[in-house]
């Protein structure tokens, strides 16, 4: 996304919303668990939780604890569907401005 992960790790340690906006969903690029619960680090004891819900969820791991690759949210892939469906709706707008007159 070209953010800072600081940034990003400060803003969800500070999320008021949890675990209606769900921070926990966030992982490093690495795909590895890495922060959760105002805690840092591969080695902070919240991860269990972390890994939990996501397991509840859905999410697989490998056999180093990484997010398996078909769990991860592909932004570039979303952002380029964001950007066709916009093209549709414009010229579905367009067809039926041409159909009015």
């Amino acid at each position: 996304l070209g953010t800072s992960p600081r940034a990003v790790g400060n803003a969800l340690r500070n999320n008021p919303y949890a675990p209606v906006v769900p921070c926990h969903r966030v992982v490093a690029s690495t795909r590895a668990l890495y922060g959760f619960d105002g805690q840092c680090g591969v080695n902070a004891p919240n991860l269990k939780k972390k890994r939990s819900l996501l397991e509840e969820e859905g999410v697989s791991f490998d056999d180093k604890s990484l997010v398996l690759e078909r769990c991860v949210w592909d932004t570039q892939s979303y952002e380029r569907n964001v950007k066709l469906d916009e093209e549709h709706s414009k010229s579905k707008m367009n067809a039926k401005k041409r159909g009015k007159s």
